[in-house]
């Protein structure tokens, strides 16, 4: 198995806190996210934008 490498080139920090606000998903603990692997996917081909990515994480609870 080769090293988990983010797309920028960098290893993940395993350190890094996500807030969420996805009220109905069964990681968000307090407006914070408690999965143990997060994957952000492009969802409309424009990543440069807010609304140009999603949570690909998300389960509903």
């Amino acid at each position: 198995m080769g090293e988990n490498v983010s797309a920028c080139g960098r290893t993940p920090s395993v350190e890094t806190s996500i807030d969420c606000k996805a009220e109905k998903c069964a990681y968000n603990e307090n407006c914070k996210c408690t999965a143990e692997c997060v994957c952000v996917g492009c969802c409309c081909g424009d990543v440069t934008t807010k609304s140009g990515t999603e949570c690909c994480t998300f389960r509903n609870n």
